[in-house]
C-alpha cells in the first residue's frame, strides 16, 4: 500500500434537522420543524467562537450555528435568548475557546503540553479530531466538473468547528497566537510577513496603546 498523501477538498456536513443543545452542552436529537443550513462556513464559525467575549457574543455564535435550544423548561426553541443561557453553558463555550486558542498555534509534537492545563477529557475531544466521538462517517464523491471530494458528517457544529482544525493541518497551515494580550487569538500564518496580530485592528490597537504610554513617560 502506497504511503503518498492525495489531498482532495473536505466537505463537512451535518445532520438533515438541527440539532438541539441542552442547558449543560449536551446533545438532545434534532429539531425536525426544520431543515439545517447546509453551507454553514464552519471556518467563520471558528473565528466567531474564538472572538467571544461574553453572553451576548455566545447567543450571537449559538444562533449563527443554527443550534436549536433545550430551554430549562423542556422546551424546543429557536433562536436563542440570552435568558436561555444558563451559566453552565456558557463555560461549556468559552471552555471550548479556550481550548482552541491554546490549542491551535501547537503542533502535535507539543501537544503534550497541554497536559495539565486543559481538561484531560476536553483535550481528548480535540486531539482525537473527532469531537464528541471517535469515528465519524465520510463518503467520496464527484463534483459535477469531475473533482473528487469527501464529505464528513458531523454531529454538531461544534464538532465540525474542531474538525475545521484538523483539515487546516492537513493542508499544511500554521497558527501563531496574536500579540494583543487581551485578544491571544491564533490565526493562520499565510505569508513569510511576520505578522503579529490576528487583524488590523489589533495592530492598530496596540500602536495606539505604545504612543499613549510614549507621551504619558513625556509628561513625566
Amino acid at each position: 500500500m502506497s504511503d503518498d498523501l492525495i489531498l482532495v477538498p473536505i466537505r463537512l456536513e451535518l445532520p438533515r434537522h438541527p440539532v438541539v443543545l441542552g442547558q449543560n452542552g449536551e446533545l438532545f436529537g434534532q429539531d425536525p420543524t426544520t431543515n439545517a443550513n447546509q453551507n454553514q462556513d464552519f471556518w467563520g464559525l471558528r473565528d466567531k467562537l474564538l472572538a467571544s467575549q461574553n453572553e451576548w457574543d455566545l447567543i450571537d455564535f449559538l444562533n449563527e450555528c443554527g443550534y436549536a435550544c433545550a430551554t430549562p423548561d423542556g422546551s424546543i426553541k429557536r433562536p436563542w435568548k440570552r435568558e436561555w443561557l444558563s451559566e453552565a453553558l456558557a463555560a461549556f463555550l468559552f471552555e471550548r475557546r479556550d481550548l482552541l486558542a491554546k490549542w491551535m498555534p501547537l503542533v502535535p509534537s507539543q501537544w503534550r503540553k497541554l497536559n495539565g492545563r486543559v481538561n484531560k477529557s476536553l483535550l481528548e475531544y480535540a486531539v482525537w479530531g473527532t469531537g464528541r466521538r471517535h469515528r465519524l462517517g465520510a463518503s467520496f464523491g464527484w463534483t459535477e466538473e469531475g473533482g473528487p471530494f469527501v464529505t464528513v458528517y458531523a454531529s454538531d457544529p461544534l464538532e465540525a468547528i474542531v474538525l475545521t482544525v484538523h483539515i487546516d493541518r492537513l493542508r499544511g497551515v500554521k497558527f501563531k497566537t496574536c500579540a494583543r494580550p487581551d485578544c491571544a487569538k491564533p490565526f493562520p500564518v499565510i505569508s513569510r510577513h511576520r505578522r503579529r496580530y490576528c487583524d488590523w485592528r489589533c495592530g492598530h490597537l496596540m500602536a495606539v496603546r505604545k504612543y499613549d504610554r510614549k507621551k504619558s513617560k513625556l509628561r513625566h
